[in-house]
């Protein structure tokens, strides 16, 4: 009985203000949403990898994908270190939609990765809120 009336929060949790617990929850789902990007882009290179008979290298989206995973469930738990890495991961995404803008090699992929661009602009302006609310 005397464990039902303890706290559900951890010690980490206890010195991260409510605001920026909140920023910590909106950057791990724009961690999560850049995955599912990730995820379509893993099974869309099976489909053409059955299409065309010939495998094709899915060894970089698999790491990528779980770079942003491990990146997800940690800054989910709070973490300080995994909210900078997101902060890096959110960049790079960054600027790599905006070099495809630049300089677009296949059209159809434009509007996905405007939209992993724009994720990712979210999930860094939030990653940055909660880094200066847990202050």
């Amino acid at each position: 009985m005397a464990q039902l009336l303890q706290p559900r929060w951890t010690e980490k949790e206890k010195m991260v203000s409510p605001q920026a617990q909140v920023y910590y929850k909106r950057t791990a789902y724009s961690l999560y949403a850049v995955l599912g990007f990730y995820v379509v882009a893993l099974a869309w290179l099976i489909y053409i990898s059955i299409v065309v008979g010939e495998l094709q290298n899915p060894i970089a989206i698999v790491l990528w994908g779980s770079l942003i995973l491990w990146c997800a469930r940690s800054v989910q738990k709070l973490s300080a270190k995994a909210r900078k890495w997101s902060i890096a991961l959110f960049l790079i995404h960054i600027a790599l939609g905006v070099f495809y803008v630049v300089f677009p090699l296949i059209y159809e992929l434009t509007f996905p990765l405007l939209l992993v661009t724009v994720i990712s602009g979210f999930g860094v302006f939030n990653a940055w809120k909660a880094g200066r609310a847990s202050l």
